[in-house]
């Protein structure tokens, strides 16, 4: 079962963003991806704080946040054992948000000023949205939370290189994060659990071409049955619920010689399940796509990570990503390496 070329990258970079910011909480947040980049973590103000020594925004708004990062991005395309094309890109990210009824409510908004390399045009039009309402959260079984999440990319040049790409979803995330640490001579040896089930419904009930519909399916046209070569006619009604899985564990160091710096080595086991369509001819010649079930889709991102806390404010982050179908099964046909230098910067 082939991923449709560039989606693995955007889908697990937007979907799961929340285990990159898990994954990255100590010390900064390195994500999507999509596309799209993983909003840093709110800064909540210490009790019994004055109102002068917050800024303007978080005098009026309590539990404002922001926060911007400069990233350089590497995308590695291959076809079996061979290179296709290297896509490489700098942005700027940045966040603002804010959080209410202590912590239950957040939401975010992140823009995307993108340049890739061998162009000189600045692509300014990427822009996502996350919405979290937390209905439970236990430090012992983990946190549920009901997400609006809505990501746009309409300039037909998605970071990967991939196209046009848009989503608008709202989901049930269950989330059970698991953390040791154990101090050494040598640092602090720590080992990071983190698992996600997540339901989709999706929200877009507007009539899509066939290319849309396999986007939004992470899957190719013609795997899910959609053969038709004008590339306008095959239509759906509604997209169908997709449910994920992430499971993750990373282990690190932080060298005691060197504060601030951590190395890292983790996986992260992908599953999942999105509907499968069959195109069918109507009575009146037009032709739409009917679900017949759903296909079940597995893999492996392996992250090689080195970061550095400068100070509370500033985060230096490298990571290196590879992209597996299966677990350990194949490799990805498309995006199969990424690699991510980042300067995160908390602004609020």
């Amino acid at each position: 079962m082939k991923f449709s070329k560039g989606m693995f990258v955007l889908a697990t970079s937007l979907a799961f963003a929340g285990v990159a910011k898990a994954d990255d909480a100590a010390p900064a947040a390195a994500a999507p991806a999509a596309a799209a980049p993983a909003a840093a973590a709110p800064a909540a103000s210490a009790p019994g704080v004055a109102a002068e020594n917050k800024s303007g925004i978080q005098s009026l708004i309590p539990g404002a946040y922001s926060s911007v990062e400069l990233r350089h991005t590497t995308f590695r395309n291959m076809l079996d054992k061979k290179v296709t094309y290297d896509a490489v890109n700098e942005s700027i990210r940045p966040t603002i948000g804010t959080t209410l009824l202590d912590g239950k409510i957040d939401t975010s908004f992140t823009w995307i000023f993108r340049h890739n390399a061998g162009s000189a045009a600045v692509y300014k039009n990427d822009f996502y949205n996350d919405s979290f309402l937390t209905a439970i959260d236990s430090d012992k079984g983990g946190s549920l939370k009901l997400e609006a999440f809505t990501y746009q990319n309409p300039t037909g040049t998605s970071e990967d290189g991939t196209g046009r790409f848009a989503e608008s979803d709202i989901s049930l995330n269950f989330e059970s994060p698991t953390s040791w640490e154990l101090p050494t001579a040598a640092g602090k040896l720590g080992l990071y659990v983190f698992s996600q089930a997540i339901g989709v419904a999706m929200t877009d009930g507007q009539d899509q071409p066939k290319d849309e519909v396999a986007r939004h399916s992470h899957k190719s046209a013609d795997a899910l049955g959609l053969k038709d070569t004008d590339g306008d006619t095959a239509k759906t009604r509604r997209r169908q619920p997709q449910l994920f899985n992430v499971d993750y564990v990373s282990a690190y160091i932080k060298p005691a010689p060197v504060p601030g710096l951590k190395l890292s080595l983790g996986s992260e086991f992908d599953q999942y399940w999105t509907a499968h369509y069959d195109e069918q001819v109507l009575d009146s010649g037009e032709s739409r796509t009917q679900t017949t079930g759903y296909n079940v889709y597995r893999g492996v991102i392996t992250k090689m990570g080195v970061s550095y806390k400068i100070n509370d404010k500033l985060t230096v982050i490298n990571q290196l990503r590879q992209y597996l179908n299966g677990f350990y099964a194949s490799r990805v046909d498309g995006p199969r390496w990424e690699n991510r230098l980042m300067l995160s910067a908390t602004v609020l």
